[in-house]
């Protein structure tokens, strides 16, 4: 079996430190060499952008609820106003409605009043005394 032991595919010792050496020197960032004050301004910068990015977003949440507003008031005016313009339609369309009728009734009676309807005689109204029954 050669000079290795049976190891059931586990890998050796030197294997394993060597990975294990190769992954602590990755953890290590190459810049700070672990100096503490490269540390706390790095995040001093990242705290900053932080803040400046909040209050971008909060001007922006301000903005977009003005902009709704502005819609909301919009929104009603167009309603009311398309409301008022649907009553003024059908009170337009009732008198159009009543004019017509009233000129389709003028017509007829002007119709009448040049040929009166065959059969009927014209009889002047007089009006006959009542018998009084009562005795």
């Amino acid at each position: 079996m050669g000079n290795k032991p049976y190891s059931f595919g586990h890998p050796g010792v030197d294997v394993v430190a060597a990975n294990y050496l190769q992954q602590e020197n990755i953890n290590i960032p190459n810049d700070s060499q672990g100096n503490a004050s490269f540390d706390v301004s790095n995040i001093e910068n990242l705290n900053q952008e932080l803040t400046e990015i909040l209050a971008q977003i909060r001007e922006s949440e301000k903005q977009a609820e003005k902009h709704d507003e502005i819609l909301k008031k919009n929104d009603l005016k167009k309603l009311s106003e398309l409301s008022e313009l649907k009553d003024s339609y059908k009170q337009f369309q009732n008198s159009m409605k009543l004019r017509l009728s009233d000129l389709e009734i003028s017509k007829y009676l002007m119709l009448l009043a040049k040929d009166p309807v065959v059969g009927v005689k014209a009889k002047l109204t007089r009006k006959k005394p009542r018998k009084n029954n009562s005795l």
